[in-house]
């Protein structure tokens, strides 16, 4: 797959920018199934609701985070750790 041609690389951004939307529109539809999800339970004063067939539980997590400007620079340049990972982000280009 190293040698892609101009097809392959229009087939591959146009399925990826494709899938990525579908992605989006799928995660609107869970927000929105969790909003309601979220209703039912304040007003059954319950945190897991369920069907027989299907569990939905819902669990309040705390984490604790610090940024750069919370700390003496000292410190933060002992103690951060730097992470190296790839990222991408396609975008349909405007004409």
């Amino acid at each position: 797959m190293n040698n892609l041609n101009e097809n392959d690389i229009d087939n591959l951004l146009s399925k990826w920018y494709e899938t990525k939307q579908e992605i989006a529109l799928l995660e609107k539809k869970c927000d929105k199934y969790k909003k309601v999800a979220e209703k039912v339970m304040v007003n059954t004063n319950k945190n897991i609701i369920n069907n027989g067939i299907y569990s939905l539980q819902k669990k309040n997590i705390t984490k604790n985070t610090i940024s750069k400007g919370d700390l003496p620079i000292d410190i933060w340049n002992k103690f951060s750790k730097n992470t190296n990972y790839s990222a991408f982000y396609i975008s349909k280009i405007k004409k």
